[in-house]
């Protein structure tokens, strides 16, 4: 009984994190590949705000008990012309929470760089530091690059390109990534070639 329930928990998730990604654009980020960034956010914003006022006119329809249940385009029209201000305010609402995640992933993965950096130097001076740590610790900054939808950009791209080509780095990632990436890392490192080049 436990496993049943496990499973179709497990779907359920699985079906409310597909529907997500669906209605947010998030595929945009995941399936298209593309880097988190302004125009990305500007797209998500006006899908999702689109989305909302859509189902805000649908529920004003559905529950107003003076509505017939008949289309009519004029009456359409008239509704999207009276739901702008709310469009407005849902689409300031969206983009603010939107760029406010992508500022603060910029922000964690751009200290994260400097930190590495930072244990490079340490390393150079004589300092003792560990390779294999400094090696996991550029391997986990590609991983958060690429989960965190940044790995594409070119200001990551460059440092992604650079640390990739370290046989060292590229084992501490396929031994530490996450399974779905494991296998991925040569696509990784060419998709990012191409960035560089491009």
């Amino acid at each position: 009984m436990y496993a049943l329930i496990k499973t179709l928990g497990n779907v359920l998730w699985n079906s409310i994190d597909v529907l997500y990604s669906v209605v947010s654009l998030e595929i945009l980020l995941t399936w298209f590949q593309r880097a988190n960034g302004g125009t990305v956010i500007f797209m998500r914003t006006f899908a999702i705000s689109a989305l909302i006022c859509l189902l805000a006119l649908g529920a004003r329809n559905v529950l107003d008990p003076e509505r017939i249940w008949k289309f009519s385009q004029r009456e359409f029209q008239m509704q999207l012309v009276e739901i702008g201000p709310f469009f407005a305010a849902c689409f300031a609402g969206v983009y603010a929470a939107l760029y406010a995640r992508f500022s603060s992933q910029w922000a964690y993965l751009s200290g994260l760089f400097n930190d590495i950096k930072s244990a490079q130097v340490q390393e150079s001076a004589g300092q003792p530091s560990s390779t294999s740590a400094l090696n996991d610790w550029k391997a986990a900054f590609i991983e958060d690059a690429v989960g965190l939808h940044l790995a594409y950009k070119p200001e990551f791209a460059s440092v992604i390109a650079f640390w990739g080509a370290d046989p060292e780095v590229r084992k501490s990632f396929e031994k530490n990534a996450p399974k779905k990436w494991r296998n991925e890392f040569a696509a990784i490192m060419a998709r990012v070639d191409r960035i560089q080049n491009a």
